[in-house]
């Protein structure tokens, strides 16, 4: 698949999931446990009938018809929320761009960082190099990470990792990502 589509892909599902997933994130946050997840059938505030999802374990696979399209669209969603006040913080979003063989994960960074430095990523304690944000839209900057095989079978065997973001000169912000249940939802991912 070339480039450009998976751009293009990453920027419509990114912009789907972030702003017409009000039927998937309500109020822009994806269920954190499963009693959490939105009741089959129920609609949103705006009317639209809310996605489908399914918890495993630290990962919610979601699927709905986006606003603009009429195919179902399924995406593997984590969320990292701030403690204290239930806000995101991160989010993670992974799927299969149409006709493409391998997924793509999206990452939504928290705006405020230095963008410059991009965000050190790292999988089980190695270095997996630097993710560099490709826009910044309100509700935080969209960094795509294409899965190939290699990557895909870190992601499979791994059981976490981190995004370090620089925030000022001197400090830096570890954002913590958990692969336990990604192998599942993966799979959940593929039956659509």
């Amino acid at each position: 698949m070339k480039r450009t589509n998976v751009m293009r892909w990453t920027l419509r599902i990114s912009i789907g999931l972030l702003a017409g997933l009000g039927m998937v994130l309500q109020a822009g946050f994806a269920p954190l446990y499963a009693a959490d997840a939105v009741k089959p059938g129920a609609k949103t505030a705006s009317g639209e009938k809310p996605a489908e999802t399914k918890k495993f374990d630290d990962w919610v696979v979601a699927c709905g018809i986006p606003e603009d399209q009429t195919k179902k669209v399924c995406q593997a969603v984590q969320t990292l929320t701030n403690k204290e006040d239930g806000k995101r913080v991160m989010q993670i979003m992974v799927g299969y761009p149409e006709g493409a063989s391998d997924p793509v994960a999206i990452f939504v960074l928290p705006l405020g960082y230095l963008l410059q430095s991009g965000g050190k990523f790292e999988l089980d304690g190695k270095d997996m190099g630097v993710l560099g944000a490709e826009r910044c839209v309100q509700s935080g900057c969209i960094v795509p990470l294409g899965l190939g095989s290699e990557m895909l079978a870190k992601f499979k065997s791994g059981t976490g990792g981190k995004i370090v973001v620089t925030i000022a000169r001197d400090k830096t912000v570890d954002l913590p990502v958990s692969l336990k249940g990604f192998s599942a939802a993966l799979g959940e991912l593929k039956k659509g």
